[in-house]
């Protein structure tokens, strides 16, 4: 299902999936800024799950089922397929503030990529060093919203997940002297793995982060948020689990990751 963070100067993912694809690191250079990321190649073109470029911009794509509609050919806009948003976005602008701008003149086009790989229901975050944005494609259009949560997890929409953040404004870090435990502050954080309570972890564990911790403390709140093998189970029998967790330094150009299987971290430079 997934969940994307900012964190400080950083942003970063979970990709959590039942199936597998021939996932891998890719660069390419076909537009304005090298972009360099993680996704599938198919007949050499690269369909990113995530990526960065050079100039401190990332976006991923998470999945958004049941919301996410694209739309025929809108001669009045700019029409771009699901597959195409991430090497657009991220190929050709530099912050947050021109994608937002750029974005009001997108339409989502219902085209999948090819007859093997159909339409994926998406939604997307896309961050600078300095904030985020989520774009939607709804049965209302094409939506862009400014995050202040600086998380994204997947349905229902975004608008909705941010209304539902004021059941838990009482959440905070500290302890009273008279607790009988650390921690009870927090009493009432969801603990369980669906997107709504991943969200709200998620928020509530970015929001109390102290600055300047690294690019190890994003890969420990994607962690706080992971799915284990065995925990989540699709109707028709399959394990969805955390494939891969990524960090992207959006100051030093890095693409950091790690695997299920493998903790270590690998890290990628333009």
């Amino acid at each position: 299902m997934c969940t994307a963070i900012k964190y400080d100067k950083y942003f970063g993912r979970n990709l959590d999936l039942w199936c597998h694809y021939d996932t891998r690191v890719i660069k390419s250079n076909d537009n304005r800024f090298p972009i360099l990321g993680m996704g599938i190649e198919v007949n050499g073109y690269p369909l990113y799950f995530d990526g960065m470029n050079d100039r401190g911009l990332a976006m991923a794509g998470l999945n958004f089922p049941g919301n996410a509609v694209y739309f025929p050919l809108d001669k009045r806009k700019k029409n771009l397929a699901p597959y195409e948003l991430i090497p657009y976005i991220i190929g050709n602008f530099s912050s947050v503030e021109e994608v937002s701008e750029e974005l009001k003149s997108v339409s989502i086009l219902n085209r999948p990529f090819s007859s093997e790989l159909p339409l994926s229901p998406l939604h997307w975050m896309i961050s600078d060093r300095k904030s985020s944005i989520v774009l939607e494609s709804t049965v209302k259009g094409t939506k862009i919203y400014r995050n202040p949560h600086r998380v994204l997890t997947n349905s229902p929409a975004f608008d909705i997940q941010s209304f539902n953040m004021n059941n838990y404004r009482r959440l905070c870090a500290c302890s009273d002297q008279n607790d009988y435990s650390f921690g009870m502050g927090a009493m009432g954080l969801p603990g369980d793995l669906s997107s709504m309570s991943r969200f709200v972890r998620a928020a509530f564990h970015t929001r109390n982060s102290p600055a300047g911790l690294g690019y190890t403390h994003l890969f420990r709140l994607l962690y706080s948020v992971a799915m284990q093998k065995g925990s989540v189970i699709t109707p028709d029998g399959r394990e969805e689990y955390t494939q891969y967790s990524c960090c992207c330094d959006l100051e030093a150009n890095k693409y950091y990751y790690t695997l299920y299987d493998d903790l270590n971290v690998r890290m990628v430079e333009f």
